[in-house]
């Protein structure tokens, strides 16, 4: 019987550090959760992008609205879309949700790893409307279900809003990101 209890002593405790271990995001694939659809790309290079599947704005450029006209071109690139005061008030909203996603992981994460959030505002009002995570598949974030993820996309849609400028409600969206190490 001793052995027996410790047998199974033994396999949980495995089970326990391989759970603790886990990259989920070594591959592209796809993510089915409460109904949404997200995405896991991870190109040759070794980023991994995750991110809603339906995501409209991902892949295509920020354009003035019934134009062609690219914003970020070396003529309107110094261009504000964003009011700096709104930007400002915000960050320490922002930051701390990512965070809360940090703290939730300690002790898993490595402190020089950096996660890459990009927003995807709505030009006129400037709410978050899509959310795309990055990092690179050997980084410690690998270690993060897709469900904490999901998580802070959520707390971010729900909790900021960015003043767009008279130039940024010209664009189809505002594209914004940052970038944060736990």
């Amino acid at each position: 019987m001793k052995r027996f209890l410790f047998f199974l002593y033994l396999l949980v405790d495995i089970s326990i550090v391989i759970a603790q271990t886990t990259n989920y995001y070594t591959a592209t694939r796809t993510f089915e959760v409460d109904g949404c659809t997200y995405q896991c790309d991870v190109p040759s290079y070794g980023m991994v992008y995750i991110y809603k599947k339906d995501n409209p704005f991902r892949d295509i450029p920020m354009l003035y609205k019934g134009t062609t006209e690219v914003y970020g071109t070396p003529e309107n690139e110094d261009i504000p879309v964003i009011e700096r005061s709104s930007y400002k008030s915000n960050a320490p909203k922002y930051k701390a949700i990512i965070r809360e996603l940090f703290n939730k992981h300690h002790g898993k994460l490595e402190s020089d790893d950096s996660l890459i959030i990009t927003l995807f505002l709505d030009s006129q009002i400037g709410k978050v409307r899509e959310v795309e995570f990055s990092f690179h598949r050997d980084e410690s974030f690998g270690l993060i279900p897709i469900e904490d993820f999901i998580w802070v996309e959520q707390e971010l849609k729900e909790k900021i809003q960015i003043t767009p400028t008279s130039e940024g409600k010209k664009l189809n969206y505002i594209f914004f990101w940052w970038e944060q190490h736990p």
